[in-house]
C-alpha cells in the first residue's frame, strides 16, 4: 500500500467497547496510530477556532475515509466526524448538525452515540453532545428552513464538485447549511463548490494527503533512427487514478510523497523515493503548493535516485538480454539510452569559466565568493556585441527564474535591472549541463541569482526581485550562496545611491528558508523602516527591507 490504510474497522457490538481503527504508517516525525493523528487534528482545529477562523477545511487522504475508495469504511468516517464535532461542542453550547454522505454512515454515527452513553474510548468530553447533535444524510435532510440557524455544521465525506451535481439540490443545500452556521462551519474531506468570496473565508486547518509519484515514458525516434525516450513526472493524490497522456507506452510508480499541514504550522512536503516507509522532509512552505510546484520539489530527489540506480538497472538489463536474446522491457531500454546520453554529454560539454572581468563603463563586474564568482550584469553588458559569456549567464539565470517562479515569473524589468548571479565552477557547470541534457530538461546552470532594480519602488528605493537558487543543493551551500547574492545586491544598491532596499515576495519554496537568509543579512520587516508613505502602503505585510548607509 502506498497510503495510510486501516487494518481493522470499528467494532459495533452492543455492550462492548468501541475499538479505535488501527493504522499502518511510518513517517518522519509523525505518529503511527490513529489516536495520535486524531489528537493532532483536534488540536489544529481548536487552534484555528481560537484565532477566529470559523470556516475550516480538514483533509485526510486515507482510503478508509473516502467514499469513492474501494477501502471506504463508513464507520471510520462516522467515528472521526464525531470526534471533531465533540471538539466543536467544547466551546459552543448551541445546536450542532453533522451531515454525512449516506444513510448507512448516519446509522454508524448514531450507533456510536447510543452505545457510548457518556464517552467513546478516546473520550467525548461533552456529555450533552448526543442531545444537542443532529446526525443526518444531506440528501434526506435537505436545506435549512427559513430562519433556521445552528451553532455549528460539519459536512463530512461529501463531494459535490463533479459535473453531475451542478444542478443537484444537494449542492444548494450544503452551501445553505454552511452559511446558516452562526459560529463554526467545517468541511471534512468534503468538496463543496462555492463563490469566491465564500471560498476565501475558509482556512485549511489540517491536511494529511498521501501522494504518488509517477513517471511516463514516451519513445521517439532520434537522428539516424536511434530510439530515445522523453519522460514526465506527475505527483497526484494516491486515491486518484490519472489517465495516461496520448502516446505513452509505459507508466511506473517511482515513489511516494506526503503533504502535511496542521494549523498554525507551515505546509510540509515529504518524500519516500524508495517506497520504504521512511519519509524525508524536502520543503516547508507558507502556502499550499500547486501540482507543478510539487513536481519541482520532488524531481531532484527522484532524478538523483534514478541516477544512482542507473548502473544497477543497466547490469540487470544486460543479464535479462543475455537470457532472452533482446531487450526485455521499455524501462531497460530507457535506462540504457539515458546512461549513454549522460556519458556522451559529460564527455563533450565544456563550460569555460569567466576568462576576464565583465566590466563596462558604469556597470559592476565580478567579485570573488569562495570557489566561484558573484557576477553583476547590466543590460548594456548583456547586449554588447562581444558579450557571449554575459548573454549565456543571463539566459541561464532566466531559465532558473522561470523554473522557480512558474507563471509568476516576469521579464518586464530585465532591461532596468542589475542581474546579480553566482555561476557554477567549470566542473560544476559541466556536470549540471550533463544532467540537464540527459533528462531533456534545462535547469538554468547557475547556483542562484536575483534582480536589483534601482528606484524600482520609488525614488532612492531599490527593489530586490526574483531571488532564486538551485533546489538540488544542501542547505548550507544554498545559505552561503544567498548570503553572497544579498551582499552583492546591497553593495550595488549603495553604489547607485539608493537609500532603501526592499525585497519583493519570494517563491513558495523560499518563503521560510529565505526569511532566515534575509534576517542573517540584516534585513528587517519593511514596516519598521521609515519608507516613503506611498511605498509602504503598496507593500505586502510580510515584506522585508533595510535602510542603506
Amino acid at each position: 500500500m502506498i497510503w495510510l490504510s486501516f487494518t481493522a474497522g470499528l467494532l459495533y457490538r452492543p455492550g462492548t467497547r468501541c475499538s479505535l481503527p488501527r493504522v499502518r504508517w511510518n513517517e518522519l516525525h509523525a505518529t503511527d496510530n490513529f489516536a495520535s493523528v486524531l489528537t493532532e487534528m483536534r488540536s489544529a482545529m481548536c487552534s484555528a477556532l481560537v484565532d477566529g477562523k470559523c470556516d475550516l477545511y480538514l483533509e485526510v487522504g486515507w482510503p478508509s475515509l473516502l467514499p469513492h475508495s474501494a477501502s471506504y469504511d463508513s464507520g471510520a468516517l462516522a467515528y472521526l466526524a464525531l470526534q471533531l464535532v465533540d471538539a466543536i461542542a467544547e466551546g459552543h453550547e448551541g445546536r450542532l448538525l453533522l451531515l454525512l454522505p449516506t444513510n448507512h454512515c448516519c446509522l454508524k454515527a448514531q450507533e456510536l452515540l447510543a452505545h457510548r452513553p457518556g464517552r467513546l474510548e478516546t473520550g467525548l468530553s461533552d456529555l450533552t453532545l448526543p442531545t444537542r447533535l443532529q446526525v443526518a444524510e444531506l440528501a434526506q435532510r435537505g436545506g435549512p428552513a427559513e430562519g433556521e440557524r445552528v451553532q455549528g455544521v460539519l459536512i463530512a465525506g461529501i463531494s459535490l464538485d463533479s459535473p453531475e451535481y451542478r444542478d443537484d439540490p444537494s449542492l444548494r443545500h450544503a452551501r445553505a447549511w454552511l452559511r446558516s452556521a452562526s459560529a463554526v462551519s467545517v468541511c471534512l474531506n468534503a468538496r463543496v463548490p462555492m463563490l469566491p468570496f465564500e471560498r476565501d473565508k475558509f482556512c485549511t486547518a489540517f491536511v494529511l494527503q498521501p501522494l504518488t509519484i509517477v513517471r511516463e515514458l514516451l519513445p521517439f525516434s532520434g537522428v539516424g533512427g536511434r530510439a530515445h525516450f522523453c519522460e514526465r513526472l506527475w505527483v497526484s493524490p494516491a486515491d486518484q487514478r490519472r489517465n495516461s497522456s496520448i502516446g505513452v507506452t509505459r507508466t511506473e510508480v517511482l515513489g511516494r510523497a506526503l503533504l502535511r499541514r496542521a494549523y498554525p504550522g507551515a505546509w510540509r512536503v515529504l518524500i519516500d523515493a524508495g517506497s520504504t516507509g521512511e519519509f524525508t522532509e524536502l520543503e516547508t512552505l507558507l502556502r499550499r503548493p500547486s501540482a507543478n510546484e510539487l513536481v519541482e520539489i520532488v524531481e531532484p530527489q527522484i532524478k538523483a535516485r534514478l541516477s544512482a540506480l542507473g548502473p544497477a538497472l543497466k547490469a540487470l538489463a544486460g543479464l535479462d538480454e543475455a537470457k532472452s536474446g533482446g531487450r526485455s522491457s521499455l524501462r531497460e531500454a530507457a535506462t540504457e539510452a539515458a546512461a549513454e546520453v549522460a556519458a556522451e554529454v559529460t564527455a563533450k560539454v565544456e563550460c569555460q569559466p569567466l576568462s576576464r572581468p565583465l566590466s563596462v563603463a558604469g556597470a559592476a563586474g565580478v567579485t570573488e565568493a569562495g570557489d566561484s564568482k558573484v557576477v553583476s550584469l547590466s543590460w548594456r553588458q548583456i547586449e554588447a556585441e562581444d558579450a557571449v559569456e554575459a548573454l549565456s549567464l543571463y539566459q541561464a539565470l532566466a531559465l532558473l527564474r522561470q523554473r522557480a517562479y512558474g507563471k509568476e515569473v516576469s521579464f518586464a524589468r530585465d532591461m532596468r535591472a542589475i542581474h546579480v548571479l553566482q555561476p557554477y565552477t567549470s566542473e560544476e557547470a559541466r556536470s549540471a549541463r550533463a544532467r540537464s541534457l540527459a533528462s531533456g530538461r534545462l535547469n538554468g546552470d547557475v547556483r542562484g541569482g536575483c534582480l536589483l532594480v534601482p528606484d524600482g519602488l520609488g525614488e532612492s528605493v531599490a527593489s530586490l526581485e526574483q531571488l532564486t537558487l538551485q533546489r538540488n543543493d544542501v542547505p548550507e551551500n544554498r545559505a552561503e550562496c544567498a548570503a553572497h547574492l544579498l551582499e552583492r545586491a546591497t553593495a550595488e544598491a549603495i553604489s547607485r545611491r539608493q537609500a532603501y532596499l526592499v525585497v519583493l515576495p519570494l517563491p513558495p519554496n523560499l518563503e521560510i528558508e529565505g526569511l532566515t537568509w534575509l534576517l542573517a543579512a540584516n534585513f528587517t520587516p519593511a514596516k519598521e523602516i521609515p519608507l516613503p508613505a506611498a511605498v509602504a502602503r503598496a507593500l505586502t505585510p510580510n515584506a522585508m527591507g533595510k535602510l542603506l548607509e
